[in-house]
């Protein structure tokens, strides 16, 4: 089972233009349910190469909701690149586009350019990169040191 996205998911987000084009399988005369689902693990393998160093990964639905949605969407969109791919059909720019913003946006988050908000990195305890608690001593602050 994947962790982000299932192949109904991916089926129903196809237009019905492309339908016929991306998952077809003449020999099974219907969808090729096995090719959506290799492109779903290569696009989350695509995630964790990318963010399994430095965020405790999956994000789940009940626990990293924000998470998990921007996961399932760059999910969606390396997997519609991948079936364009994997088809002689053609890639179109904008599945090129999106596929190329959903990387960059993984190597932001990578990078610490982006941060995903309510999963824990590996280095924190608590939530993303925001830490609300810290056993160090608050600074104190006098008036004079503010303003002169």
């Amino acid at each position: 089972m994947s962790d982000y996205l299932t192949v109904q998911e991916v089926i129903d987000y196809i237009p019905s233009s492309q339908e016929d084009v991306l998952y077809w399988d003449e020999a099974l005369d219907a969808q090729n349910t096995d090719w959506i689902q290799e492109d779903i693990d290569c696009a989350e393998s695509d995630i964790e190469s990318y963010l399994g160093k430095y965020y405790q990964l999956p994000a789940t639905i009940v626990d990293n909701p924000i998470s998990f949605d921007m996961l399932k969407c760059i999910t969606l969109d390396i997997t519609i690149f991948r079936g364009y791919k994997r088809t002689a059909c053609g890639m179109p720019e904008e599945i090129m586009f999106v596929y190329a913003e959903a990387i960059k946006k993984l190597k932001e988050f990578r990078d610490e350019k982006a941060y995903l908000p309510d999963l824990p990195s590996l280095e924190d305890n608590g939530v993303g990169k925001v830490e609300l608690f810290s056993n160090e001593p608050t600074m104190q602050v006098s008036s004079t040191s503010l303003f002169y």
